[in-house]
């Protein structure tokens, strides 16, 4: 596969979750279908990480979830590329009524496009504005250690710090990510 940096205009960094069985099958299946959905978009697959076992976020009983990182070559512009995110989850049977930080078929999130930075001078909770990169991606382990497998030099936009630096830091504290 080519190579693509994060700088590149045309690069996109997209992280996957699943805790649940889906439409497309268990949940490494939803992740690799939905890998193939964007492929139909013309979003192209450079390099995907290992996939990962990880403790879920969110209170109460939960099965753990299954993450990865990929890196892709797009064309689309980030907030287009955020729609067809969405509409992949609701394809693959994601409802957004369920609690947050709940268990879900597939989670899609936009890390990083272009390694721009969008929206963090006017973040106001409540408000669904496309925040790049990511806004908690510094905080997430099972964004973090996958995503080390795609990019291993990427830094972080907004706050300027590597993140193997970011991991290192957030490992050493929450030890919640299992291969």
């Amino acid at each position: 596969m080519r190579s693509i940096s994060m700088q590149s205009s045309r690069s996109a960094m997209i992280a996957f979750g699943s805790s649940l069985s889906g439409r497309w099958g268990d949940p490494t299946q939803e992740i690799v279908q939905s890998i193939q959905r964007l492929a139909e978009t013309g979003i192209v697959l450079l390099a995907l990480s290992s996939c990962y076992r990880t403790c879920p976020l969110g209170g109460g009983r939960q099965a753990r979830y299954w993450n990865a990182v990929g890196l892709f070559a797009s064309a689309y512009p980030p907030y287009q590329l955020l729609r067809i995110l969405k509409r992949i989850e609701g394809e693959a049977g994601r409802r957004r009524l369920m609690r947050r930080w709940g268990p879900r078929v597939l989670d899609l999130d936009l890390i990083d496009s272009g390694a721009r930075v969008i929206g963090w001078a006017r973040r106001t909770a409540g408000r669904q504005l496309l925040v790049l990169p990511h806004p908690e991606a510094h905080r997430r382990g099972f964004v973090l250690r996958p995503l080390l497998d795609v990019a291993p030099h990427w830094w972080h936009p907004a706050r300027g710090v590597p993140a193997r630096r970011l991991w290192q830091r957030l490992h050493r504290t929450r030890g919640d990510v299992v291969r």
